[in-house]
């Protein structure tokens, strides 16, 4: 380390502090040294004020028993050691006071811990919230939990440095009833890595489920789907890795299967596995050069595979090797039949792979949703968890995505916590030091704002039918090399690069053009349509209603919404963020931070660089500073009056003015002015006064509560005396006759 990096550290850094934004020092230096100390002794959380900052422990720790879902439920926030707990329990908390939707926002890089940390959230509001002796309302629950090792299954997959990468984003909302009992859910489907199904890199796995499949099915149905092992398959075989470490793929298998049965999915468990088993075989299906026509026409090479997979996908055998191998079209109500190239047959097969599995699982997604969203409108706590930026050796198209959905999401954060909350204190007009923070808009713009962000030129090129990546990436470079957000390369190459805010990324552009597009032929689309398997023509049935990544079409918009999205993976991925942004702004929303202590994925290590890293570019600095000096809690004055009125004990606030009925509420309480401002229409506050007053609150209310049962139970006492007294009466008077 450089000597002008080196600060000394004062005493007051000796010990670790469960909220950083009471360190007294505050510099990158403090604030890596304190998680440092945490996370030696397996203390993974930590508070920024009501951020919680979330460190990968890499081994299991005994931190989400039922004894403290008790022990979290109902207290203050602060008021325990920092958790994420605390988090999912002031959600149930906000929704309870204001009936306002709730989001978690959880974000870091790939391997920080998110998908965890979903999953946790999800179990405490599961837990906190479950009623004694309501069947109905836990079966929901149960529902609810068990979507998560269905979605992992089919969405997630190993990668360089995750072993358990989400490859598509979700939101899933969680509905609630006015008395916090859950009553539904509903899952929205982000955007999904179809190239994973093809094609893996060196140390990768497909989907999960691939492998839980071939490791858990027993012997019957591996000989009914036509199954062997992961290394006879070319869609699992390219990369050479096939297990996953503390990953048992059998017992994932059952534990997938016990899921879907709870979800009611029944008879349909075994179509999906045999759809699965369908496009295993189809990877296998080979092309040669057809020498005996002297011309560069495809054909099949062995029809073993083509045989299994038209019985397995119920579809006529020779439709489907004429599918494989030439292209149908019709123009002006004329057909044409064109043979295609070895190298063009490939891409028919892996594409008809991409929409099985695509579809399939969007259908998964659906009748989850079908099964247990509400009918009712009821607020909701959602959680977004959605794949981390990502920066390998080579990026392409995926990463592209990826890191674009992640600068909106940061975006969304710097908004929230910089942008909104400084322009509020200003409209208020109480004291205030303005903050700075990175703001990412410019980038953001440069990727998709219309008519020439690169999302809108790559839509452009893809429209012309003898663009080639080469093209794309001229036009990129004529568009922006001047922008100080893009990077050319100083040599030729086929690459350019994108100062991110979590930094610089290079991407090849070789495959933009392609996966953009990632369309199906129309005649392979009928070809499926026509399919025996009612499962399997349903998911491509173009008159069933159309779900896929930023909502639902019905009828006659079908066709034209279908071709719009299908046309270009990169708008409808820019419409969904947009979409994503406008629900969660409408939330209010608490955030997640997730550090990747280290690359290895090891327990007890910490890279310091990376973590560093990680506090530098998510602004952790900067947020610290805004949440110390700032306040999280701001009610309308009115609000403000009516909740805490119970508070004062001397007088009746009611016949006061607002500014003078507040004013005299906080002095009752003795409220230290360095813990509130008043604005022109709100009280601003801090976590610490908002917690004094909710517990005066509360006990003023149950006083309130006791002195009430004691006037009811005088009464009843009083009305039984009154009755057995006339009773006497009676009974005296009938002995005296």
């Amino acid at each position: 380390v450089k000597n002008d990096k080196l600060r000394a550290m004062s005493n007051s850094s000796i010990e670790d502090v469960d909220d950083m934004i009471t360190l007294q020092e505050l510099h990158e230096g403090s604030l890596f040294h304190n998680l440092y100390m945490r996370y030696e002794k397996d203390l993974i959380y930590t508070y920024t004020g009501n951020i919680l900052v979330s460190v990968n422990p890499y081994k299991s720790l005994p931190l989400y028993t039922i004894d403290l879902v008790r022990e979290y439920k109902g207290a203050a926030f602060g008021e325990l050691p920092p958790h994420i707990f605390a988090i999912a329990n002031e959600t149930l908390s906000c929704l309870r006071k204001t009936g306002e939707n709730q989001c978690v926002v959880i974000s870091g890089e790939s391997g920080a811990g998110k998908t965890e940390s979903t999953k946790v959230i999800l179990h405490y509001l599961a837990s906190a919230t479950q009623k004694t002796g309501e069947s109905d309302s836990n079966l929901v629950q149960d529902q609810i939990l068990d979507a998560s090792p269905i979605l992992e299954a089919f969405g997630n997959a190993k990668t360089v440095r995750n072993d358990n990468s989400s490859r598509f984003g979700k939101f899933m909302e969680i509905q609630f009833s006015f008395d916090e009992t859950i009553k539904g859910g509903e899952i929205y489907k982000l955007h999904y890595m179809f190239i994973i199904i093809i094609k893996q890199s060196p140390n990768e796995r497909n989907y999960h489920i691939f492998y839980h499949l071939l490791a858990g099915a027993t012997d019957s149905e591996k000989a009914k789907w036509y199954l062997t092992q992961p290394e006879d398959y070319h869609y699992l075989n390219q990369s050479d890795c096939y297990k996953v470490q503390d990953m048992d793929d059998a017992q994932c298998y059952k534990i997938t299967k016990d899921a879907m049965k709870t979800l009611k999915f029944g008879e349909k468990i075994d179509v999906i596995m045999q759809i699965l088993a369908s496009v295993l075989n189809l990877g296998n299906i080979n092309f040669v050069v057809n020498e005996e026509e002297e011309s560069e026409n495809a054909i099949i090479k062995s029809d073993e595979y083509l045989n299994i997979v038209a019985e397995l996908l119920g579809i006529d055998k020779e439709n489907l090797r004429s599918s494989l191998t030439t292209r149908t079209t019709v123009t002006r109500g004329e057909k044409f039949v064109t043979p295609l190239t070895v190298e063009q047959a490939v891409d028919s097969r892996d594409a008809l792979a991409k929409a099985l599995y695509g579809r399939m699982f969007s259908h998964i997604v659906k009748y989850i949703n079908d099964t247990v969203k509400s009918d009712e409108n009821l607020s909701f706590i959602g959680v977004l968890d959605i794949f981390g930026f990502e920066d390998f050796d080579v990026n392409s198209f995926e990463q592209f995505s990826i890191n674009y959905a992640n600068e909106r999401l940061q975006y969304f954060f710097n908004h929230h916590i910089f942008k909104l909350e400084q322009e509020e204190y200003d409209r208020e007009e109480i004291n205030w030091k303005t903050i700075e923070f990175v703001d990412n808009q410019a980038c953001i713009d440069m990727i998709s704002k219309k008519p020439l962000g690169l999302i809108f030129l790559l839509d452009e090129e893809s429209n012309f039918p003898k663009a080639t990546d080469k093209t794309l990436l001229e036009k990129f470079h004529s568009q922006y090399s001047k922008h100080p957000f893009y990077v050319k390369p100083k040599t030729l190459s086929s690459t350019f690069g994108i100062k991110h805010y979590a930094g610089v990324v290079t991407y090849t552009i070789d495959g933009f053009l392609e996966k953009n597009k990632d369309t199906l032929r129309a005649d392979l689309m009928e070809l499926m349509q026509g399919s025996s398997v009612e499962l399997v023509s349903s998911l491509f049935d173009l008159s069933e209603e159309f779900t896929d990544y930023v909502g639902t079409v019905k009828g006659n918009d079908l066709l034209s919404a279908t071709k719009k999205m299908a046309n270009s993976s990169s708008s409808s991925l820019n419409t969904l963020k947009g979409e994503l942004i406008l629900t969660l702004s409408q939330c209010n929303p608490f955030f997640i931070r997730c550090i990747k202590p280290n690359k290895e994925k090891k327990p007890k290590l910490v890279d310091r660089e990376l973590v560093m890293s990680q506090l530098r570019y998510s602004g952790m600095l900067e947020t610290i500073r805004i949440r110390s000096a700032g306040y999280t809690i701001r009610i309308l004055y009115n609000d403000f009056i009516s909740r805490y009125k119970i508070c004062v004990n001397s007088s009746d606030v009611s016949f006061l003015k607002e500014k003078e009925a507040v004013a005299t509420i906080l002095k009752e309480v003795n409220a230290s002015k360095e813990h509130y401002q008043c604005g022109k229409t709100k009280v601003f506050m801090k976590t610490e006064l908002e917690n004094k007053l909710e517990s005066l609150r509360e006990k003023k209310l149950s006083i309130f509560i006791c002195k009430i049962q004691s006037v009811i139970r005088m009464f009843l006492t009083r009305k039984r005396y009154i009755h057995r007294k006339v009773l006497i009466s009676k009974l005296e008077e009938c002995k005296l006759q």
